[in-house]
């Protein structure tokens, strides 16, 4: 269903996330996982591309309040299957299934966690449903309002993101990561010149990053908008 492209996309995005925190994992980017999305190439042609070992698949099923996820891994070496399973639970549990996913590939790949690894897997950012389901429309749309060079942004996706993470925020009031986006979005209107006066935008920014760090100081979203409005004259 292309209606829930932003939601496999975004859970996509989230295991990613999930996998970068172990330090034994060297994991690519988001964008360089998207450009095979449509590939034909094989996946031992994948794996050289991009200089891996192992080549992580996956498929995302909604039917109203469940969610069904599909995971193999692929040792691209000798291109054999070495992790096929399905995850299945509803919307209340999606944060439990992308650990799952992520500590069951770290245990296919026997990579050993810490205890601050795990703690951070183990983090909710939300325990509303209807809360994340509007970050990840925001989040869809930021993502396809930034070209694939990173270089240039689209002024009409930012503006349309920041009425879905203000309506995440309006659910779950603790929501780090919606806090986080909505300073992102503010950040990039103001420092492209789309909204004037450009210091009020960069204090928006300021405000919402600072109180997703009061939420969470480990967030790293905020920590990357703050880092830009301190060097912003």
């Amino acid at each position: 269903d292309s209606e829930n492209q932003y939601f496999a996309d975004g859970i996509m995005e989230d295991i990613l996330n999930q996998l970068f925190r172990i330090r034994e994992m060297k994991v690519v980017s988001r964008t360089t996982a998207e450009y095979f999305r449509d590939s034909h190439m094989t996946s031992p042609e994948i794996a050289r591309k991009v200089s891996v070992n192992y080549v992580l698949e996956g498929s995302v099923q909604r039917s109203e309040n469940k969610v069904r996820i599909f995971v193999q891994m692929i040792d691209a070496r000798n291109d054999q299957h070495i992790l096929s399973e399905r995850f299945e639970g509803d919307m209340t549990s999606i944060f439990l299934l992308q650990n799952n996913i992520a500590k069951k590939v770290a245990d296919q790949l026997e990579a050993v966690l810490s205890n601050e690894e795990m703690r951070q897997i183990d983090r909710m950012p939300s325990t509303n449903p209807e809360a994340y389901d509007y970050y990840l429309k925001a989040r869809f749309l930021v993502n396809k309002a930034n070209d694939e060079q990173r270089v240039d942004i689209n002024r009409e996706g930012l503006m349309s993101s920041i009425q879905y993470f203000e309506k995440a925020i309006a659910a779950d009031t603790n929501f780090a990561e919606a806090y986080a986006g909505l300073a992102d979005a503010w950040f990039n209107l103001s420092a492209w010149g789309w909204y004037q006066p450009y210091s009020e935008g960069i204090l928006k920014a300021k405000e919402f990053s600072m109180k997703a760090l009061e939420i969470n100081p480990d967030c790293a979203e905020a920590h990357a908008v703050k880092g830009g409005y301190l060097n912003w004259p």
